[in-house]
């Protein structure tokens, strides 16, 4: 692990406890742990309200079960902000309002930004998770289930890490990459599990420095850098180093 991810878990480990008002549980905003009712609207004013904070703060999902729609979670503030999700998140059946390009949940443009607590992200087959241009930032102790074609989707992040995350869909299903990279420079994976249909790591083209140690992966077809040449002013992968994982083939 570089120096960068190593920073990265001191942060988390002095940034997780948060007192007073910096904390923002989505339940204050109405949100409710049936299952049902969705909760995007909530998320969004209690994100609203951390990105006011003029120090670190926390949005908080706590425990129980929430349904939520297609969202961007991003946009300026004003001090590093934590996202704790305890519980789990089911994607919204509502699946009239999703875009498929856009992702389930999207983080985009967030710097020094921790996503952790041992919370549970459901897709139901909806859409993946994206992370677009997220840097200086840490996923940890999440698990992604059952998402649509990239369970993980990476665009333009740099100096990521994900720590403990565990990923998993049907072997039967096709398409099913547990985490895609694509034009991201710094990115760290350890210590997760990858369970899929197909690729447990792909990496796309313009990626660079990927360093994936300590990582189960299977059944599937393994890490892989893939489907380059297919379109123009792509760019170059470079600085890829893959130690001590575990691979388990796909029955066929």
């Amino acid at each position: 692990m570089n120096i960068t991810a190593t920073s990265l878990l001191l942060l988390l480990a002095s940034s997780t406890e948060v007192f007073g008002d910096t904390i923002f549980y989505v339940t204050k905003y109405e949100a409710k742990a049936d299952g049902n009712t969705d909760i995007t609207q909530a998320l969004l004013n209690a994100w609203r309200d951390a990105c006011a904070s003029p120090v670190v703060s926390t949005v908080m999902i706590p425990d129980g079960t929430y349904a939520l729609g297609q969202i961007t979670i991003g946009g300026s503030y004003k001090a590093p902000i934590n996202f704790n999700v305890q519980g789990t998140v089911k994607s919204s059946m509502d699946t009239s309002r999703f875009k498929a390009e856009a992702g389930w949940i999207a983080f985009q443009q967030i710097d020094q930004f921790i996503l952790s607590y041992g919370g549970v992200f459901y897709g139901q087959a909806k859409p993946n998770l994206r992370f677009n241009f997220i840097t200086n930032s840490m996923v940890k102790d999440i698990t992604s289930r059952d998402n649509k074609q990239f369970q993980m989707y990476l665009l333009g992040c740099k100096n990521l890490t994900f720590y403990n995350v565990g990923i998993s869909a049907p072997e039967v299903s096709i398409n099913t990459d547990g985490i895609h990279i694509g034009r991201s420079s710094g990115f760290n994976i350890t210590n997760s599990t990858v369970e899929t249909g197909d690729d447990c790591v792909s990496i796309g083209d313009g990626s660079e420095q990927i360093n994936i140690q300590r990582v189960t992966c299977g059944p599937g077809y393994g890490i892989s850098v893939g489907s380059l040449g297919k379109c123009p002013n792509e760019e170059p992968v470079v600085g890829i180093s893959v130690k001590n994982c575990t691979f388990t083939p796909r029955m066929a």
